[in-house]
C-alpha cells in the first residue's frame, strides 16, 4: 500500500521536472524573441498538462489500478505545489483563469490516469 504513494509522489516530481525544463526553455525563447502575452499563458497551460499527463501515466503504469484516482491525486499534488510556487513568487492566484486551470488539470490528470492504465 505505502508504495502506491511513492508512486505517487513520483509521478508528481517527475511532472514538476518536466516543468522546470520547459519553462527553463521558454524563458531562453522568450529571452531572443518576443512572445506575446497571451501567447505565453497559453505556453505554460500546454506546460503544465504535459507535465501532467507524464506524471499520471507515470504513476498509474507504476500502480497498474485505479487510474483516474492516481491521476487525480497526481494532478492536485502538482497543482498544489504549482500554487504554491506561485504565491511564493508574488502572483495572485484567486482569478477565475486559475479556477479554470485547476479544473482543467483535475480532468487532465484523470483521464491521463485512465490512459495511464490502458497503455
Amino acid at each position: 500500500m505505502g508504495k502506491k504513494y511513492v508512486y505517487i509522489g513520483k509521478g508528481v516530481l517527475r511532472g514538476c521536472v518536466l516543468t522546470i525544463i520547459i519553462a527553463f526553455i521558454l524563458a531562453l525563447i522568450q529571452t531572443f524573441s518576443s512572445i506575446g502575452e497571451s501567447a505565453l499563458s497559453v505556453c505554460i497551460l500546454i506546460t503544465s498538462m504535459i507535465s501532467i499527463i507524464y506524471g499520471c501515466v507515470y504513476a498509474t503504469k507504476k500502480i497498474n489500478s485505479k487510474g483516474w484516482l492516481v491521476g487525480l491525486l497526481v494532478s492536485v499534488l502538482y497543482m498544489i505545489i504549482v500554487y504554491i510556487a506561485a504565491v511564493i513568487g508574488g502572483k495572485d492566484v484567486l482569478a477565475i483563469k486559475d479556477l479554470w486551470r485547476v479544473l482543467l488539470a483535475l480532468i487532465t490528470g484523470t483521464l491521463s490516469g485512465m490512459l495511464g492504465i490502458n497503455l
